[in-house]
């Protein structure tokens, strides 16, 4: 997934613009099919702005939070590490990658690195460790109250 998101900082603003068109365009006939007109031309240059944000940014986070997660949770499954431990070990490679996508962005045509991307970026992927492994640790609870 990071390969992906690193993949995606690399476009210049005519590609990237053409891949996130194709998500407009289909969020916005889903919404339109369930609300006549409800994204129009008054209200497509902010709509594109919100997706971009939402499933470009938080979103392909969020998703390789989850992976992060479960990659980290079963690479140090038999370790003592306490859940938190693992937590601490995940933050800094999502930022990393948040900061590195934004910095690529610097050098590419049509694009510009921006503060608030990296922000978004981060908040998916720490919104995505913290579910993910809020999950794990009521399995983990489940199975240590079942063994009882």
């Amino acid at each position: 997934m990071d390969a992906f998101i690193i993949y995606q900082s690399c476009l210049n603003g005519s590609q990237s613009t053409t891949w996130s068109g194709h998500t407009v365009e289909i969020i916005k006939n889903i919404i339109n099919s369930i609300f006549h007109n409800a994204i129009n031309d008054s209200n497509i240059s902010t709509f594109t702005n919100v997706i971009r944000k939402l499933v470009g940014h938080f979103g392909l986070f969020f998703i390789s939070g989850i992976f992060t997660s479960l990659a980290i949770y079963y690479l140090l499954y038999e370790n003592k590490l306490a859940h938190y431990y693992k937590i601490l070990i995940m933050l800094p490679f999502g930022l990393s990658v948040a900061i590195i996508t934004e910095v690529i962005q610097l050098s590419v045509p049509n694009r510009s690195g921006q503060l608030t991307d990296v922000l978004i970026d981060f908040a998916g992927y720490f919104t995505a460790i913290i579910l993910v492994n809020l999950i794990l640790l009521l399995i983990f609870y489940k199975k240590k109250t079942n063994k009882k």
